[in-house]
């Protein structure tokens, strides 16, 4: 039997029908107790920002010599850093700054970069030299 000889209506309810099988693959099927999937690209400490907050040479100082960390600018008990290019790279960023630190004023290249199993944030060629950074609670 041809399409053409089947009544309209019956003609579009099989159509109708094979469209609605028209359905995605499944997904890959996981075993019962499989641990849930990660994205691949999760935001973490190396996403744009991740040394936005306050941070401290060691957590006891968070109260009160705190490094502070904005999109565009570090402030801290010596001094104060205006970033002027920030560029990403595969250890973190690099940033360019004018900084006034310790009474000088200084045009400087740092490196900031995130040491995840010491939940560190660490300071390479920066104003006070290479350093650490703790997260200070809250931050």
């Amino acid at each position: 039997m041809s399409l053409r000889a089947l009544p309209l209506p019956l003609l579009c309810l099989l159509l109708g029908l094979v469209a609605c099988d028209q359905r995605e693959a499944p997904a890959e099927a996981t075993p019962r107790n499989a641990p849930p999937m990660q994205s691949a690209v999760a935001p973490g400490p190396q996403a744009p920002g991740f040394y936005i907050g306050r941070w401290a040479k060691q957590t006891q100082d968070c109260p009160g010599r705190v490094w502070t960390f904005t999109a565009d600018r570090l402030v801290a008990p010596p001094g104060v850093c205006i970033f002027d290019k920030i560029t990403p790279v595969a250890q973190g960023i690099d940033i360019d700054a004018d900084c006034s630190w310790d009474g000088e004023t200084v045009s400087i290249q740092m490196r900031l970069s995130y040491a995840q199993s010491a939940r560190a944030l660490l300071v390479m060629e920066g104003p006070g030299g290479d350093l650490g950074l703790v997260a200070c609670p809250g931050a």
